[in-house]
């Protein structure tokens, strides 16, 4: 229905407006449809459009009960993926704190890709926490909120890398 509603446009062209259509019609490939809208707009660089749809597709997830583990892990991997570019450190664990687990190897290409996002954001957090604290005076008890931050995060990044060392040394798992 969505692929026949585009009419007599081939290509990517066609295949956009078929996804459109998919969105605008609400069908049971509105996940998949803006999934892919959102890789065909991260390719052109349009980063902030991208990142609308990633977050929308997770938004619809979060409200259904038997939600698609695949396309959540997907979308999960790929708003991680384009925030990590974005620097956007918090948004990447955000996507993929829930998707990772710590004590299971990646089973993917993108999966180790994404733990390494994930760790390396984990670390990046601390050392904003570690700037934070070392560039501004501050109570003592915000301080200590700092302090608990970066201790945090490097203790998470350090679990991630360690868990993606032990991955990257079994090429099955990586």
């Amino acid at each position: 229905e969505c692929r026949r509603k585009a009419g007599s446009l081939t290509g990517a062209q066609g295949a956009e407006v078929a996804y459109q259509n998919c969105v605008a019609l609400r069908t049971h490939f509105e996940k998949q449809a803006r999934y892919q809208l959102a890789q065909m707009l991260i390719a052109r660089d349009q980063q902030d459009q991208a990142e609308i749809e990633l977050d929308r597709i997770m938004n619809i997830l979060h409200h259904e009960q038997d939600a698609d583990p695949e396309m959540l892990e997907k979308t999960s991997f790929a708003l991680g993926a384009l925030s990590f570019r974005r620097g956007r450190f918090e948004k990447v664990k955000q996507a993929l704190e829930k998707v990772i687990d710590v004590d299971k190897p990646p089973t993917t290409p993108e999966g180790t890709l994404a733990r390494f996002h994930l760790a390396e954001s984990y670390h990046q957090l601390a050392l904003q926490a570690y700037r934070t604290l070392d560039e501004n005076k501050m109570p003592v008890e915000e301080t200590e909120n700092w302090q608990k931050r970066y201790a945090a995060n490097l203790t998470k990044a350090t679990s991630e890398y360690v868990s993606l060392a032990v991955a990257l040394d079994s090429p099955e798992t990586a």
